[in-house]
């Protein structure tokens, strides 16, 4: 046989996809009039991000309703890993709620069964659904991620705060409100920002400490404010601003002054672990110096996310698009 080769070439002409907006009026415009002079119906800090993010992603998610499909698999996938620890950590620290120097209590906690039994508890309650299945009927990966549970609660968390005294407990998973107000096409608005803070500690100087349990890649670092509120997602630290959300919110409650405190818990056994948040290196003590420039940042973002001449439009910064739920959408 003899051999014939041939060149085929194939033309494949590639066009971007056309640039998503939306306009801001009839329905769209009715669903955001609902956050507006309404107490009822809170802005939490993790929509609130995904503005920041993306005006588009926040359509989809908080204004259009889109909901991601969270099929329940044989693996538990970290949000769920962080419910879980969470969960765990309430039912060890409830009977502890206004008793003076928790942390010797805490410490006899550290590698009691009591560990193990709220662990248990916490898997069956928010995973599993099921309070009566026996752990000898769980899955290898159910176990293993009890196991890694148990170790950050007995090595990390627990001793910790035991080592670290000076504070009462005073509320657990407890909703956190405050309103924002600000001027939309001439007239002063409000908007509500609700949260649910995992732990609020009263501390032997007056401070609210405002406890926030995180167990992904610690994060502590911010360049001020204004960083926090950027286009560019590298400067912007959502658990900072989040946890400066929550001091606005505790501090215009009940008046007191507050410390944000990241328990980054697989970092907790190391000996120079603090929970402070870090601004240029300095660590944030109180809250109340960021209150004026945080509620200015706030206003600026609230005018633009319901001024109705500005439609959601997709983000210009595309590391954004690496983990969004909706990049699929917008063919990103």
């Amino acid at each position: 046989h003899e051999v014939e080769e041939r060149s085929i070439r194939l033309g494949v002409n590639l066009t971007a996809p056309d640039p998503i907006v939306v306009e801001k009026e009839g329905e769209v415009q009715t669903k955001l009039a609902m956050w507006l002079d309404n107490p009822q119906r809170k802005l939490s800090p993790t929509s609130f991000s995904a503005y920041l993010d993306c005006p588009l992603k926040f359509y989809f998610r908080s204004v259009a309703g889109l909901q991601v499909d969270e099929t329940i698999g044989g693996e538990v996938d970290m949000p769920m890993f962080g419910t879980i620890l969470h969960k765990a950590m309430e039912l060890l620290y409830r009977p502890l709620i206004d008793k003076p120097h928790p942390e010797t209590l805490i410490a006899r906690m550290v590698g009691r069964p009591v560990v193990d039994e709220a662990i248990a508890q916490a898997i069956r309650s928010e995973y599993l659904h099921d309070e009566q299945l026996a752990e000898e009927e769980w899955s290898g990966n159910i176990l293993l991620v009890r196991d890694i549970v148990r170790k950050y609660l007995n090595s990390c968390i627990l001793p910790w705060d035991a080592a670290h005294g000076g504070f009462v407990i005073r509320k657990l998973e407890h909703p956190i409100s405050c309103p924002v107000t600000f001027v939309s096409e001439g007239v002063e608005r409000t908007v509500w920002f609700g949260g649910l803070a995992d732990r609020i500690d009263l501390l032997e100087d007056g401070v609210l400490r405002i406890v926030d349990y995180k167990t992904g890649r610690p994060h502590q670092g911010f360049n001020g404010v204004e960083a926090l509120f950027s286009s560019e997602a590298e400067l912007r630290n959502p658990a900072a601003l989040q946890t400066l959300l929550y001091g606005l919110m505790v501090n215009e409650e009940g008046r007191y002054e507050s410390q944000p405190a990241l328990y980054y818990v697989r970092e907790m056994n190391r000996e120079d672990f603090s929970p402070l948040l870090r601004d240029a290196g300095e660590p944030v003590v109180q809250w109340s110096s960021y209150r004026d420039d945080l509620l200015a940042h706030l206003r600026m973002k609230l005018e633009a996310l319901f001024d109705p001449t500005m439609p959601f439009t997709q983000c210009e910064d595309r590391n954004v698009c690496d983990f969004c739920d909706f990049r699929t959408i917008c063919r990103r």
